[in-house]
């Protein structure tokens, strides 16, 4: 999936998509780890997390899943997503 960043961060990159020449901004392509899949009870529930325009947080490792055979979307997963959230993960503090 294509997930916009909001804000500065360096794994937001701009790039052009390859089949309709879409341009992407402040963007990322993530795969979505197994793992965490297989944990929820219930898989409709990211389903309201990933729905567009909706704003979630996320806990991320570099690289995502090899594309498969059957898959046709590019680039790359940039990212893959570990744990998704409604609330931050943690807050700024001042000192």
């Amino acid at each position: 999936m294509v997930v916009e960043i909001l804000g500065e961060s360096d794994i937001a990159k701009h790039w052009e998509g390859m089949f309709n020449s879409k341009k992407y901004a402040n963007s990322v392509v993530a795969s979505i780890d197994t793992i965490f899949l297989s944990q929820l009870p219930d898989r409709r529930e990211l389903e309201e997390f990933i729905l567009a325009g909706n704003i979630f947080y996320f806990q991320y490792r570099m690289g995502g899943y090899p594309r498969k055979e059957f898959s046709i979307c590019e680039p790359s997963p940039f990212i893959t997503i570990l744990n998704i959230t409604k609330t931050r993960c943690h807050e700024d503090s001042e000192m």
